[in-house]
């Protein structure tokens, strides 16, 4: 029934096509960036590297100067294409920004890089940073009030771990806390 939603889940696209890692770099920082046109909600993401990503942060910079890590994969795999699902929506002012950041190894210590001795470009064929963010906004009138949901992210939000992870207790997601 139409009547009965509350809340219209977006998805937005953050990518990044305009970099170069270099040949043998082991650590090479890439960041894509998006801005909350209006008040919403943050419910979720969906982290996406290939071959040579080392590790992938995502992080809610709101517009008071504070932030909030919501998902952290400190060792990459490129099996790791999972939807990460927030345990409570974290409020999102108008301006908050989503930073995903990811780090690649183009070295030849990264035994599933195919070449190291040549520079990859992002596109096609090459590496790729995207993060697709699940949200709500009050500009389709379906956010949720921010003081609502404040209270429901108080201490730690839970990264839901990844169905057939090999090692999701251990080394590749954790729980990020909000304080």
């Amino acid at each position: 029934d139409p009547a009965s939603i509350k809340h219209e889940v977006k998805v937005a696209r953050i990518a990044n096509e305009a970099f170069t890692i270099p040949a043998g770099s082991e650590n090479t920082n890439v960041t894509a960036t998006f801005e909350f046109p209006a008040d919403g909600e943050i419910l979720g993401i969906t982290p996406v590297v290939r071959l040579r990503g080392k590790s992938v942060t995502a992080v809610a910079k709101f517009p008071d100067g504070k932030q909030m890590k919501l998902v952290e994969i400190p060792r990459w795999d490129n099996a790791y294409h999972f939807q990460y699902q927030l345990g409570a929506p974290v409020p999102a002012p108008k301006r908050t920004k989503v930073e995903v950041t990811a780090v690649y190894d183009n070295s030849q210590m990264n035994a599933a890089n195919p070449d190291p001795s040549a520079d990859v470009k992002a596109g096609l064929g090459g590496e790729l940073l995207e993060g697709w963010l699940l949200y709500t906004s009050s500009t389709s009138g379906t956010a949720t009030a921010a003081a609502g949901g404040a209270a429901a992210v108080a201490g730690e939000v839970a990264v839901a771990s990844a169905a057939g992870c090999p090692n999701c207790a251990e080394k590749c997601h954790k729980t990020v806390s909000t304080d």
